[in-house]
């Protein structure tokens, strides 16, 4: 769904680079999903994204334990394909609407 979101991103029209820039994150963190999860079933073992990864570390370097740490990378994770469509969508529809006559309102 998120790859399919991303591309809907990338195909929105708009004069900013707001959606291409939500398209792209949300693509990658697509992929990193998708990737963590073929190699799950496959190995058929726990595993985490890099994304998880990199957040919990940064948490850590920041001063968090490691039980904050996973629930703020966790956090994160699911706010990132949750926030990043709905502004995407927000700005898009923002902007188609507001196109009059070539002028934007």
């Amino acid at each position: 769904m998120e790859l399919i979101g991303a591309a809907a991103l990338f195909l929105a029209p708009e004069p900013t680079t707001v959606t291409k820039l939500a398209g792209g994150i949300l693509a990658v963190h697509g992929a990193d999903t998708a990737s963590a999860g073929l190699a799950q079933v496959v190995s058929c073992q726990t595993r985490t994204t890099l994304t998880s990864q990199a957040l919990t570390a940064a948490a850590r370097a920041l001063g968090a334990d490691p039980t904050t740490a996973s629930h703020v990378a966790l956090a994160i994770e699911i706010a990132v394909p949750i926030e990043l469509p709905r502004d995407g969508w927000v700005n898009w529809s923002r902007v188609c609407g507001g196109a009059q006559l070539g002028r934007y309102s």
